[in-house]
């Protein structure tokens, strides 16, 4: 693993970088894989052993979450300053496009990049990524406290991580050492970055951007919970011109966690495929 650090205004942007894959095969695309709120490149760790053998693979962490600039502000965070840390990395690193995957808000992230910049998306595979906030979600992460960002100003970030923790991300049964090594990913995050992502979060709607996606997609999705529901599914598919979805039976939302080799080998294969070769030719 190789960590690249790269400046983008006064934000310093760091990019986790994995290679594995045989030598041998020339222009090979790289695998971007984006986290979602509040993880950073760390949240991947179990995926690198399945993917890296394959391909090239990127982990940005998403700007201020490790490391905030003096003079922060919630307006540093918004979708246009994210896809510009994104355009910033890959022209740094001389990448004219990648495979790109994200879990949960990193696959929204990845939906507008996919939209605004076809030309940088090779394929796009989204992990339990809602495209809007709908009732059921809204709900869940509010917690009777008006909105997911005024919960966790209202009970604290160490609270609200429990109880969503409980209720959305991980079934009852899974070892504890999962959940605290995830939980610490977050709250090692700046408070302040936390509440701006929550709140940009709340607000966003990738419904706009689906038609405008060019590149192959997979959606990757828990069958049950409030996030994916079928009204999510549905504009996925009213919207993205060539999607392929796979439903895995579970309610809670860290399918890319609790499922990581599954899901792993699942976009590798996909990738493999648009790239006109099937894993064998590795």
């Amino acid at each position: 693993m190789t960590t690249i650090k790269i400046s983008n205004g006064s934000f310093e942007l760091s990019v986790e970088q994995d290679d594995f894959s045989p030598p041998w095969i020339p222009d090979k695309t790289p695998l971007l894989l984006q986290h979602g709120f509040g993880r950073v490149a760390e949240v991947w760790t179990t995926w690198v052993p399945h993917v890296s053998e394959f391909y090239p693979v990127l982990r940005p962490t998403l700007r201020g979450l490790r490391s905030k600039p003096a003079g922060f502000k919630p307006s540093d965070l918004s979708l246009d300053s994210y896809l510009s840390d994104l355009c910033r990395i890959l022209d740094e690193l001389a990448i004219e496009k990648v495979h790109f995957c994200g879990e949960s808000f990193g696959g929204s992230l990845g939906i507008a990049f996919a939209s605004r910049h076809p030309d940088r998306v090779k394929t796009l595979s989204v992990i339990a990524s809602p495209v809007f906030l709908n009732r059921q979600w809204h709900e869940n992460y509010s917690m009777g406290h008006g909105s997911w960002s005024n919960a966790m100003r209202t009970m604290g970030v160490h609270a609200w991580l429990d109880e969503t923790n409980r209720s959305t991300r991980f079934p009852k049964g899974t070892g504890s050492a999962i959940v605290d090594w995830y939980k610490s990913l977050v709250e090692g995050a700046d408070e302040e970055v936390l509440l701006a992502m929550a709140e940009l979060i709340e607000t966003s709607d990738m419904r706009p951007f689906l038609g405008g996606i060019e590149a192959p997609t997979l959606l990757l999705a828990p069958e049950g919970g409030g996030i994916i529901t079928e009204e999510q599914l549905s504009a996925y598919r009213a919207g993205v011109k060539d999607l392929k979805v796979l439903l895995f039976r579970t309610d809670f939302h860290k399918i890319q966690l609790l499922k990581a080799a599954q899901c792993a080998q699942h976009v590798v294969q996909f990738c493999s495929l648009i790239d006109g070769r099937a894993l064998t030719d590795f």
